[in-house]
């Protein structure tokens, strides 16, 4: 194929392109907000980061704000307060009934499981 050929097959379908590709429909409501939302999305995750350093990311931005940290930190420490409070008042249950058959046991040797 000689060179001015393939140039002038190109120029051809270049301008059947120009004539012929171009649209006239309007984008929709919203798109160029879409396209960089999107633009900003791609650009702040980045795929080579770790699990563990998107989550430290993320627990700095949070604590970043005094209001907002002081609130999470007081709801951990209700949260744990709580925990503590049911985990040592179950203890508390089971050690009473252990210690009243303890006794029963003690008092009325036809408990002991030894007769």
């Amino acid at each position: 194929m000689n060179p001015n050929d393939r140039n002038e097959k190109l120029s051809k379908l270049d301008q059947l392109l120009r004539s012929e590709g171009s649209l006239e429909a309007p984008l929709p409501p919203g798109f160029q907000d879409r396209v960089w939302r999107r633009i900003e999305l791609a650009e702040s995750s980045d795929p080579a980061r770790s699990f563990w350093e998107t989550v430290s990311s993320g627990l700095e931005r949070l604590f970043a704000r005094p209001a907002l940290s002081a609130s999470f930190i007081l709801i951990w420490l209700v949260a744990g307060l709580a925990a503590g409070w049911t985990q040592g008042r179950q203890d508390s249950v089971q050690m009473k009934v252990e210690l009243e058959r303890r006794y029963v046991q003690s008092v009325d040797p036809y408990q002991n499981p030894g007769y």
